[in-house]
């Protein structure tokens, strides 16, 4: 979206490199999924997270019965 953009709930995010960890299963399982990447993922690398960026993630799909989805974890690393 533009700088200047009326829509609500929305925000610019500032640019730079990304980690982005693929996750597919279902909800229960998320909480695990972020434990594992910033316990044992992030520590194991070179890379530090990008305090000053947010996180986000990207859905790609949300089964709203079953609560299986598909979604990209994006982390700010530096």
């Amino acid at each position: 979206v533009e700088e200047d953009c009326p829509l609500e709930n929305t925000v610019l995010l500032k640019g730079g490199p990304c980690a982005v960890y693929h996750f597919k299963g279902h909800a229960k399982h998320i909480y695990a999924a972020y434990q594992t990447i910033f316990l044992v993922w992030l520590p194991r690398t070179s890379y530090e997270l990008d305090a000053k960026r947010s996180m986000f993630d990207i859905y790609h799909m949300v089964d709203t019965d079953t609560k299986y989805m598909e979604l990209d974890i994006c982390l700010p690393i530096k």
